[in-house]
């Protein structure tokens, strides 16, 4: 349980930021990137117990540059994006087209669906060399991710009601000091 929380940490931050961004307005939305962060930690958590029987360890030490190096193209995409959004003159065109924008494209959920869960990975590693019982570990790590992810794009969506058009900014932000993170201190 604590391991599933701790690898469902980066999916919860990251749907904070989406939420934040306006990306969760619906709940149909919030279900659709809390499920697809919940199946991508179970799913790479799986093939880290899989791929021991195909590869060593070694394949995970440079997972955290990986997922570093996407958490920064994506959140200097967010912060790009919300920094053109606040540049145009006609308010009811801006209106328009951030409703238009506020909407996540499969593949970038996707995206981030997978790189907030290349630990569960290296972490399906470690726990397939130590416990033979994976089913229901799995099932905890998936309904985890879920949960905490929903929970943070629900709290990120009200969060950025606060603090208004802000929030995007601060939303890419957010997503580039992840992508920092991963990379200079893990």
């Amino acid at each position: 349980m604590v391991m599933s929380i701790a690898l469902a940490m980066d999916a919860f931050a990251v749907s904070v930021t989406l939420g934040m961004d306006g990306k969760a307005h619906r709940i149909s939305e919030r279900l659709k990137i809390a499920g697809t962060f919940g199946f991508f930690q179970g799913l790479l958590f799986v093939m880290g117990l899989l791929s021991l029987r195909f590869v060593s360890g070694e394949v995970t030490t440079y997972n955290h540059l990986i997922a570093g190096v996407i958490l920064l193209i994506l959140g200097i995409r967010m912060l790009r994006e919300a920094l053109d959004g606040s540049t145009n003159g006609c308010m009811e065109s801006h209106e328009k087209e951030l409703n238009q924008s506020k909407r996540l494209p499969f593949k970038v959920i996707t995206a981030f669906g997978i790189v907030t869960s290349i630990d569960a990975l290296a972490a399906g590693i470690t726990y397939g060399l130590i416990y033979d019982e994976f089913i229901l570990v799995t099932l905890c790590v998936t309904l985890i991710a879920f949960f905490l992810s929903y929970i943070g794009l629900t709290f990120g969506k009200r969060l950025g009601h606060l603090i208004g058009n802000k929030a995007n900014i601060l939303g890419g932000i957010m997503v580039i000091l992840l992508g920092v993170h991963a990379i200079f201190f893990n």
